[in-house]
């Protein structure tokens, strides 16, 4: 997943974490630009929730083998946290 500094940093001082903890966590993290040179499907997590859901179900229905779609499915969704991974598999619009 991707989503650009100054937005994981709103996202995290909205959260009550202050400026130092993300620098801190930012810090500790391989710079997303060498991230995304090494995937090979990137999820955008700027936009809106819904949005990032439409993303998933795209990237899922590429997918041609069940079992393959499944494994990819579901750690594409447990990558992008534990509120949006149970907002996403409780959604009767995500197939599997």
């Amino acid at each position: 997943t991707y989503c650009p500094d100054d937005i994981r940093r709103k996202r995290v001082l909205k959260r009550g974490y202050n400026a130092d903890i993300f620098e801190k966590l930012n810090g500790s993290q391989m710079p997303q630009i060498n991230k995304i040179e090494r995937s090979d499907i990137v999820i955008d997590t700027s936009k809106s929730i819904i949005i990032t859901k439409q993303e998933i179900n795209e990237i899922i229905t590429l997918i041609p083998d069940k079992t393959l779609k499944d494994s990819v499915s579901y750690n594409l969704l447990n990558k992008l946290g534990g509120f949006l991974f149970d907002w996403v598999m409780q959604s009767k619009t995500v197939q599997v």
